[in-house]
Order: C-alpha cells, then sequence, then structure tokens
C-alpha cells in the first residue's frame, strides 16, 4: 500500500563558524553563520504502534521500534545498526509523547546535502549536520504534537545534542540553526545568549575543503586535557580570545570590513598558537597551505570550527582578491565548496 504524503516537512541549515572556536567553550563570544546546506526531516502518521525510520546514512536500512508506557524504547529492526546510539539520543526527548500516541510514525531523516564525492568518496563537510538534524527533528516533533515546551527550546536542543556528540560541545551549531543568518554566541552564567547580527554588505567569503576529515570531538577532548594541565597559559590564551572578540563585535556593528577581516586573520593566529601549545593539529598541513595561499592573495584565512582538518574559508573586501584565492587554490588542488548564507532558521515546507 502506498505511503501517505509526510505530514510534515522541515529542514534546518548548517553553520559556519567565523571565529571563536575553543574559546566559546569557556564563556568567550563566537560569531557563526546559518548555511545553504540543510538537514531535512519528514514525518507521517502510521496506522500501527511500530515507529519506522529511514536514513541517507543508512539508505538499504530501516530501523523500526516501539516505545512502552514506561519510556523504555525497544527496537524491533536495525538494534545492530551503527547509528542506534545517536538516533536514541534524538529520540529521547518525545519519548513520552510517543508512548502517549496510538498511532505510530515513519520518520525520514537527510542530511545528503553535508556530504559531498571528494577523492572519489563521499565526504562529509563538517557544517553541522547533526545539530541541523537534531534543530529540523525537533522543529517537526513540536509542531506533530502541537507542543511549545521545553523539548524544543534552545536548551534542551543543546543538551540532546551534546548527548549524541559524547557529552562535548558548546552548542553554537544548534542555535545557528535555530536563528539562521549571522549569530552572536555566547555562553554566559545565567544561560546562553544569542543575538542575530548583519555582516557588513562588502564582506565577501568563500569555503574550501581541506582534504581530510576530523573529529571535532577527539580535538576537543585534547584541548580540555591541556588547558587542565595548563591553567594559566590557558587563561592567557582566553584573554586574548576575548579581545578579538570585542573587536569582532565592534566592526559588525560599525559595518568595518576592514576590522572584521583582521579579527578573523588574528584568530586564526590564535588558533595556529594554541595548536602549538597544546600539541593539537588544529593547523594541518592542507590549512597551513590555504593560509599562506590566502595571505599572498592578501585574503584572511582561518580552519572553521576545530580545524584540523574538514573546512576553511577564506574572506576578503574586495570580490576581486578572493577570485585570486579561489583560482590560487584551486590551482593547488583544493575543492572549493559552493556555499552561501541562509538568513532562515528552520523552514515548514
Amino acid at each position: 500500500m502506498p505511503q501517505d504524503p509526510p505530514a510534515l516537512n522541515v529542514s534546518a541549515p548548517g553553520k559556519l563558524v567565523l571565529l571563536g572556536e575553543y574559546a566559546v567553550l569557556e564563556g568567550v563570544a563566537a560569531w557563526s553563520l546559518a548555511i545553504d546546506r540543510r538537514a531535512r526531516v519528514g514525518i507521517h502518521h502510521r496506522s500501527s504502534p511500530t515507529h519506522r525510520l529511514t536514513s541517507t546514512l543508512f539508505p538499504d536500512r530501516e530501523l523500526a521500534f516501539t516505545v512502552d508506557d514506561g519510556r523504555r524504547l525497544t527496537w524491533s529492526i536495525g538494534n545492530d545498526n551503527t547509528f542506534r546510539t545517536g538516533i536514541e539520543h534524538l529520540l529521547k526527548p518525545w519519548l513520552g509523547k510517543l508512548a502517549a500516541s496510538a498511532d505510530g510514525l515513519s520518520i525520514r531523516l537527510d542530511t545528503a546535502a553535508f556530504f559531498e564525492t571528494l577523492n572519489d568518496r563521499p565526504e562529509k563537510l563538517g557544517f553541522g549536520s547533526s545539530a541541523a538534524l537534531t534543530v529540523a527533528f525537533h522543529t517537526a516533533m513540536a509542531a506533530l504534537c502541537q507542543s511549545d515546551t521545553q523539548e524544543s527550546s534552545l536548551a534542551a536542543q543543546i543538551a540532546a545534542h551534546r548527548q549524541q556528540q559524547g557529552g562535548v560541545g558548546s552548542g553554537i551549531d544548534i542555535a545557528t540553526s535555530l536563528s539562521g543568518g549571522l549569530i552572536r554566541f555566547q555562553r554566559e552564567p545565567e544561560g546562553i545568549a544569542v543575538v542575530p547580527a548583519t555582516l557588513p554588505e562588502d564582506f565577501h567569503w568563500l569555503a574550501v575543503w581541506s582534504g581530510s576529515s576530523a573529529s571535532t570531538g577527539d580535538m576537543l577532548r585534547q584541548i580540555r586535557r591541556w588547558s587542565r594541565s595548563n591553567p594559566e597559559n590557558w587563561q592567557r590564551l582566553l584573554q586574548q580570545a576575548a579581545v578579538i572578540g570585542s573587536d569582532a563585535e565592534r566592526s559588525v556593528r560599525q559595518n568595518h570590513t576592514q576590522d572584521l577581516l583582521q579579527a578573523i586573520a588574528r584568530y586564526g593566529r590564535w588558533m595556529q598558537t594554541l595548536g602549538r601549545r597544546s600539541g593539537t593539529p588544529i593547523y594541518n598541513a592542507a590549512h597551513r597551505h590555504l593560509d599562506t595561499i590566502a595571505a599572498a592573495q592578501q585574503c584572511a584565512y582561518k580552519p572553521s570550527g576545530a580545524g584540523g582538518g574538514d573546512i576553511g574559508f577564506a574572506a576578503a573586501a574586495e570580490l576581486e582578491t578572493l577570485n585570486g584565492f579561489r583560482q590560487a587554490a584551486e590551482s593547488a588542488g583544493y575543492r572549493i565548496i559552493a556555499l552561501s548564507e541562509d538568513k532562515k532558521g528552520p523552514v515548514f515546507h
């Protein structure tokens, strides 16, 4: 029997961190931009108590599960699936609602937009696919359950996503996906502060694939170990990061592109210093090479996110200058990734 059309289709954007990596975990403000790579979730009711789930991550398999009155999730198909643990964390805030429903759900998770075929194999690009999927799923479930409760709040989504990520991460990717556009993100004692902002009109940027993937969790854990054993050194670096962040905020507020470019370049150097002192390969050989290419073209450059691979970005005040970086990077064998800012957060389709 053909399936009914999805009752809900929701998408949410990925992110590109402009500056503030690592220091954001200690309360320093960071800046992040939503991008036009979207995770998509489709949900419709089934005339069965069993829930079924498919994903672009495992296109040849279907998972099936039930939820009892005690909110216990039992897998009937797909119990050995590699992605099961992450999916359980995604579902966890909604187990009560699922248990109370007489109907099962058919759930489709789609993160294909966050992968590209590079080096003859699909590569995950590092644009926050799991965070975007979390936002799209929680938004869809809140609408489906006609619920505007704590399950779909920013804090709840950050907590759910941190569980998926092994307890690491600041939440900036969730906040960016929820807000869309450019945001200033800061973890404060009283909670998380998210402030929408606008890039200067003549701020031009592009993303480039470094040639290899990296584990954000591994990088964060290595920095955490080093910071705990070198607290004074770490505090000095955090003070420097805070100054750069303040300068970036002033440049955005005053619409000064050159000052923002300088702040981005300075934060790139800050990340290099952190990597050297901690023994963490934040700037691997590819990022160092791309940084050299950018300097020759008079562009600012830095990794976006934890570094060690994945994505970097270059920025300039003149489009012609940025095109010079594009041509030089492509001539050196690097892949430019087509991206643009996405000003919208979650969208119903």
